[in-house]
């Protein structure tokens, strides 16, 4: 599958080493994407965004868009989604720690904190990404915004009392 978001990209973007497993993070990239992206962008959007990275045809706003806002969004929601995967293993005996000769496990305590800040960091990006599509609704004819394109009905309704 196609995304918008490299493994080296975020690399650049984040604190993670180039010594990961590039193969153990691109699947990560596609759930985040799926699960935070998306839901931002709306199906049509993305999905147009990847036709136009495709064919390498992104224009200007397109690629200040993608470069600036969607690329930081990503890399964050994939390293927190990515971050308990890399902390852990799953074996025949079950869940374990990675663990080698030359590092040490942080304590559970430390590593609920690690993830947290990771987490905090995708939700600023993703506030700062709706932030910019939202100031910015002629620049992208193919993002729809529901708080835009919603309009609030004049019916009144009616209200069932459940009890």
């Amino acid at each position: 599958m196609m995304t918008i978001l490299t493994t080296d990209k975020m690399k650049e973007i984040t604190a993670l080493t180039s010594s990961v497993d590039t193969d153990l993070i691109q699947p990560f990239i596609e759930i985040a994407e799926e699960f935070h992206i998306k839901s931002v962008l709306g199906d049509s959007f993305y999905n147009h965004l990847l036709i136009k990275i495709k064919d390498d045809n992104l224009n200007t706003d397109e690629r200040r868009l993608v470069d600036n806002y969607i690329v930081p969004c990503a890399s964050f929601a994939t390293w927190y989604e990515a971050s308990i995967h890399l902390y852990t293993k799953t074996v025949a005996k079950g869940v374990v720690h990675k663990y080698s000769d030359n590092s040490e496990v942080i304590e559970s305590d430390t590593f609920k904190l690690y993830r947290q800040d990771i987490y905090d960091k995708f939700v600023m990006y993703r506030n700062r990404l709706l932030k910019f599509l939202r100031n910015n609704p002629t620049m992208f004819s193919e993002y729809t915004d529901d708080k835009r394109t919603i309009k609030k009905s004049n019916s009144t309704g009616f209200f069932l009392n459940f009890k």
